[in-house]
């Protein structure tokens, strides 16, 4: 089984979910999205341990110039985001999906984080009180019939995949 980001992003509160979808794919969301219900807390913590995995499994070396931002994947050799943690066709970056999920508009501010990687950042009083959070699955169409939800771990900070929200039944690893 391959890891894929699923088409949408899930929101904080299911209801919040509005978006138009294909005829059939916005209860299939919504299913996601209550199945990996998470509090405003664990989605911010979704998005963090989303950046890092995306920057250490998929970017691998960090450089300082941090205006510039972190390809997750090339869109024109993978156009539907196979094995991304946060880039989507929505975001062409990394640092862009990570303050587009967590934050409000405002100034954009830059640093480096502790594994030497550019981070992206806007103040704290900017922050989403719903922040927006990364759900996964199988496959890229979200109505397949074999399309699994796959959940990170709920209480390590690890890229590891599970067929569960527990954590118990591990799925496929990147």
């Amino acid at each position: 089984m391959m890891r894929l980001e699923t088409v949408a992003v899930a929101m904080f509160a299911v209801g919040a979910v509005v978006l138009p979808a294909p005829a059939g794919a916005q209860p299939v969301l919504v299913q996601r999205c209550v199945a990996d219900s998470l509090n405003a807390a664990q989605g911010r913590q979704r998005v963090e341990l989303a950046r890092w995995c995306a920057l250490t499994r998929n970017v691998r070396a960090p450089d300082w110039t941090c205006p510039s931002d972190y390809a997750e994947t090339d869109a024109s050799t993978n156009p539907f985001g196979r094995n991304v943690y946060l880039a989507s066709s929505t975001y062409s970056g990394v640092n862009e999906a990570y303050i587009s999920l967590l934050y409000l508009s405002a100034p954009i501010s830059y640093m480096v984080d502790a594994d030497g990687y550019c981070k992206w950042n806007k103040p704290a009083a900017r922050l989403k009180q719903r922040p927006i959070y990364p759900i996964y699955g199988s496959q890229y169409d979200l109505a397949s019939s074999s399309n699994r939800q796959l959940f990170l771990h709920p209480t390590q900070f690890s890229c590891d995949f599970y067929l569960d929200k527990n954590g118990t039944q591990p799925g496929d690893r990147l």
